[in-house]
């Protein structure tokens, strides 16, 4: 007679006990690790297209605009979202600057406690401390550690800068003003005689002036003068003009000319056909019914995680709609967006090129509408239904799959307690049985024996 095991037989029979919970468990263990995992893929495809949506929308606008200028060199041009076609002329009179001023007789001053520098920018005065800026405490201060002292003060940030700078042997401090126009003058004054009798040794040299920018809207003289601080013109709605340098009086006056750019218009476009399309795959994706035929791999296609889940058809079918829905009498379709018999869409230059020069402001009602809504709206308000950190259908849906997910650990654990239980009952008793076949076993030999 074979020799009896007990724990591979205790073994055997708990698993036998517990074997089809085990199995149920397993499958609903797998189940909801799938819908946790599709969860994650789903918040990814929403939260992708929210992006692109969002992007579009810091543009201001879909519909884009060209601006180009008649000479290179002298200003830099950008058209915005409120841009108008047209056709303006200018006239750089002077470009704005900012003040510098070098000092040369500063270096190596006595300094005493109690003494001040006082850089006045504009309205704003900048008070250092010289007894402070004398890091090695010699009673002297060089230019060094003056112009350090003045940068790494918390009130010269963003007001003024100092640089040492030496030529012919000579070094010299350098404070620039950090913000153009004639309002921003530097005036430099002391306290302490030290530092008064070094400012007063030499008027300090002006290398830049203040000055402000000064552009004619027109012709020389005779256009509408716009006088400003900063370099940036903006005096033509939507626009900004970047100036670099003066012009020569007598130049013919800068031609600025603002169009509607039909490829950045049609990138724009693209861009929300990208997205939209990209979301819509992997929705139907997650949609897919399961499939009878055996795929390359030689199994059977069990379908997407939401297969038969009516809430993310919906959610497919809603977007969907919203593509094909008319905005203040405007559609998608009206600016060359065709739709496949799949639902993707894609873009016709040549429908998008006559539209836009038939009714360009119709693209805005569709994208960047003033008042009321528009398609990115619309999109962005149901996406935030899912998408919402508080009260969003998937966190719903998160928190449900984590409770199924905390109860089928719980189911486990009661089951391999279950699986403990069994095996320590088989096991007692095969070993019992262990024990009384061994006994019949030396009976045995005993009666062989006599």
């Amino acid at each position: 007679m074979a020799e009896i095991n007990p724990q591979q037989l205790a073994s055997q029979v708990a698993s036998y006990a517990v074997q089809q919970a085990q199995s149920r468990n397993d499958t609903r263990t797998k189940d909801n690790k799938a819908r946790s995992d599709a969860l994650v893929q789903l918040q990814k495809t929403l939260q992708d297209f929210k992006t692109t949506l969002g992007g579009l929308s810091g543009k201001k606008s879909v519909l884009a605009h060209a601006a180009a200028l008649s000479q290179e060199g002298i200003a830099t041009v950008a058209a915005g979202a409120k841009a108008q076609d047209g056709n303006y002329s200018l006239f750089v009179k002077q470009v704005a600057t900012a003040e510098q001023q070098a000092f040369a007789r500063l270096d190596g001053m006595s300094v005493a406690a109690g003494d001040k520098l006082n850089i006045k920018v504009g309205a704003a005065t900048i008070v250092i401390d010289l007894a402070s800026a004398d890091k090695d405490a010699d009673g002297k201060l060089s230019l060094t550690e003056l112009a350090r002292s003045i940068n790494q003060s918390k009130d010269s940030s963003s007001k003024v800068s100092a640089m040492v700078l030496t030529a012919n042997g000579q070094s010299q401090l350098v404070l620039t003003s950090s913000q153009t126009g004639e309002a921003n003058t530097l005036q430099v004054s002391g306290s302490g005689a030290g530092v008064e009798a070094a400012l007063a040794l030499e008027a300090p040299k002006v290398l830049s002036k203040a000055q402000d920018a000064l552009v004619y809207l027109g012709d020389e003289n005779t256009g509408v003068p716009i006088k400003q601080a900063s370099n940036t013109f903006t005096g033509i709605e939507g626009v900004t003009v970047n100036l670099s340098r003066a012009m020569k009086s007598g130049d013919s006056a800068l031609k600025l000319t603002v169009s509607t750019s039909n490829n950045d218009t049609a990138a724009n476009l693209q861009t929300f056909i990208d997205g939209f399309n990209a979301a819509k795959k992997s929705l139907t994706a997650m949609l897919a019914n399961a499939k009878n035929d055996k795929n390359d791999s030689g199994k059977r296609d069990a379908g997407g995680a939401f297969a038969s889940d009516s809430g993310i058809r919906a959610l497919r079918d809603k977007l969907n709609g919203l593509v094909r829905q008319s905005f203040d009498g405007v559609r998608l379709m009206d600016f060359g967006v065709k739709t496949d018999r799949d639902g993707n869409l894609s873009l016709d230059r040549t429908k998008l090129d006559k539209a836009l020069i038939e009714n360009p402001a119709g693209l805005e009602k569709l994208f960047n509408a003033s008042t009321g809504t528009d398609l990115i709206k619309e999109n962005n308000d149901y996406l935030g239904k899912w998408l919402n950190a508080s009260n969003g259908l998937l966190k719903a849906r998160k928190e449900s799959v984590s409770k199924v997910g905390i109860d089928l650990a719980a189911a486990s654990n009661k089951i391999s307690q279950q699986y403990d239980q069994a095996y320590q009952r088989a096991l007692k008793q095969f070993t019992q049985l262990k024990q009384l076949q061994a006994q019949m076993g030396e009976t045995s030999n005993m009666f062989n024996n006599m």
